[in-house]
């Protein structure tokens, strides 16, 4: 991930505590909320769904409400 200086000077930072890849999502919600923009090369989220064979993949509508015994 490429962080922009101005980011680093205001001290936004990852939270240590958090773990497998929260981590990521909490400093990017830290960084949006001063109101920088989050960047992403979209070609990868292509290229990793054409790996998984997943680029046909269509999110339901609604999910089936499964029960746990």
């Amino acid at each position: 991930m490429l962080v922009s200086g101005e980011v680093a000077r205001e001290k936004i930072a990852p939270d240590v505590s958090l773990f497998f890849g929260f981590e990521e999502l909490d400093f990017c919600l830290r960084v949006s909320r001063k109101g920088y923009s989050i960047l992403v090369d979209c070609k990868l989220f292509l290229e990793a769904r054409a790996f998984h064979n997943r680029k046909n993949y269509k999110v339901p509508f609604y999910t089936k409400e499964r029960k746990f015994k």
